[in-house]
């Protein structure tokens, strides 16, 4: 497990408060609000996350069950599928309480500069044994972007600390990732409301101490050019940049795949060659992601004519199919 060391949440910043006398304060306090470092936050949700992730869990699961299993008399009626389930309710139970106790030593400093911790999904969980347990892990998320804006504007740049930076750029990396696989943009979501509320000023404040923010804003350019969905297929299909020679396997699926699969991926990327050329304000991710499948679909082509008759009776029977889907895609993208 990794440790974390714990570090003050509020650095000494002393001769940085006596330069900047007008620096906003935590009402009651006589912290500055540019002293606060988010990545004791950061370090501590990632404990949890942890603590409570996939390996950990099934091992005290998994140690539970066997325990009471041992403990069982020979005439016990008590079935191993019963003691699996108690074994389910005690780890949910620990996890609760873990995760009350995270949230209690993170809120308070949290509101203050309106963000706030909640679920996410984390992709696994137990069931069939009694009881559904999903895992959820916690994450960070903005919620008064107000108190938020005023935290970025409040850091300094000529005394903000590297733990600060660090801190910063979790969550940087966090909303990121959320933009991508939590929040539903399509349902009005309020955590993505308020992140792209706020947006603006993290990119002009995270630059403003050095953090680069160029994912955010490509973001935030395909929210307010309504191409989001279509510019996270992007992302996914890695279309923003043409493979190079050794990319390995990167839009090249023909050299690892079967005929169903190499179709499929295409058509995605069909898809969202069709949905960015269809909107003048995506003209210029379209045109990357263009030039990207281009390159990539021409050097299949190119690959799988030069397959030797001694690759394999396999990539024999793929090569005539393979070299049809690929010219046929390469023929569609001149429509667009």
């Amino acid at each position: 497990m990794t440790h974390h060391h714990h570090q003050p949440l509020f650095p000494d910043r002393r001769s940085a408060d006596n330069r900047h006398t007008e620096e906003l304060r935590l009402p009651g306090t006589g912290i500055s609000l540019g002293s606060i470092d988010l990545s004791v936050i950061t370090d501590r949700l990632e404990a949890h996350n942890e603590e409570n992730g996939l390996g950990y869990t099934l091992a005290r699961f998994l140690t539970g069950t066997v325990t009471q299993l041992v403990e069982l008399s020979p005439n016990s009626k008590v079935t191993p599928r019963t003691l699996m389930a108690v074994a389910l309710e005690e780890e949910s139970a620990q996890r609760d309480l873990s995760r009350e106790r995270c949230e209690a030593e993170v809120a308070p400093i949290l509101a203050a500069i309106g963000l706030t911790i909640g679920p996410v999904r984390s992709g696994w969980g137990f069931h069939g044994v009694g009881r559904e347990f999903d895992s959820n892990t916690l994450s960070l998320h903005i919620e008064d972007a107000t108190r938020f804006s005023a935290y970025l504007e409040a850091l300094d740049p000529s005394s903000i600390s590297p733990s600060q930076k660090r801190g910063l750029s979790a969550l940087y990396l966090t909303l990121c990732r959320q933009i991508t696989t939590e929040y539903n943009p399509a349902s009005g979501d309020d955590r993505f409301l308020s992140l792209v509320s706020v947006a603006d000023s993290m990119v002009h404040n995270y630059e403003r101490v050095g953090i680069p923010t160029t994912r955010l804003a490509n973001f935030l350019a395909a929210i307010r050019g309504r191409y989001l969905n279509a510019y996270i297929e992007v992302e996914k299909l890695q279309l923003d940049t043409p493979p190079e020679k050794g990319d390995g396997y990167r839009l090249l699926w023909h050299r690892d795949t079967t005929p169903e699969r190499l179709q499929a991926e295409w058509n995605r990327v069909l898809d969202v060659l069709g949905a960015l050329s269809a909107n003048p304000n995506a003209r210029q991710v379209y045109d990357i992601a263009r030039h990207t499948a281009g390159t990539a679909v021409a050097r299949s082509i190119t690959e799988v004519s030069q397959w030797p008759s001694e690759a394999g009776e396999t990539l024999m029977a793929h090569k005539p199919i393979f070299t049809s889907i690929l010219q046929a895609v390469k023929l569609r993208m001149r429509e667009f």
